[in-house]
């Protein structure tokens, strides 16, 4: 049903930063990595023709996220695993919305300061799109069809 691979679908800023600057950060740091999640956020930012800091220097923590030094200022793109180890999690009814949808939720950290969060969803296979519209479509007897099939082949074993 869906490509393996992560979009960027919400961009919440929690400081004084705005979305393109969220994504730029973000994107330097997450463009070293082969990760889906970080190919997201890097695809995102291209897709909108921004273009990432240079990272002076960066590190993964395991698990958990990235850092690195980036204009002089401490960056990390993190899970909310991590804030909340670090006493950096706050309360935002914007990003409880988007877990609440099952999006994954990361976390931008600029200078010890929550900055922004990113919500990713996997991408939608284009024919899983189709195939669910016809479901819908045959309603219940679509759906008892396929019951059917099954336990026949099922009983003929």
């Amino acid at each position: 049903m869906t490509e393996g691979k992560f979009e960027v679908t919400d961009v919440i800023p929690l400081d004084e930063l705005g979305e393109e600057e969220i994504l730029k950060y973000a994107a330097a740091l997450e463009s070293h990595s082969s990760h889906p999640i970080a190919q997201g956020v890097v695809e995102k930012a291209r897709e909108l023709g921004l273009k990432p800091y240079d990272v002076d220097e960066s590190k993964v923590i395991p698990g958990k996220g990235v850092q690195g030094v980036i204009n002089g200022r401490e960056v990390l793109v993190v899970s909310p695993g991590f804030l909340k180890e670090n006493g950096l999690w706050k309360e935002d009814e914007r990003v409880n919305r988007v877990l609440e949808q099952g999006k994954t939720v990361i976390f931008l950290v600029v200078d010890g300061k929550l900055a922004g969060a990113m919500a990713l969803a996997d991408r939608i296979r284009p024919e899983s799109r189709e195939a669910v519209k016809r479901l819908h479509e045959m309603g219940d007897k679509g759906l008892h069809a396929h019951r059917r099939q099954r336990q026949g082949g099922q009983m003929g074993r």
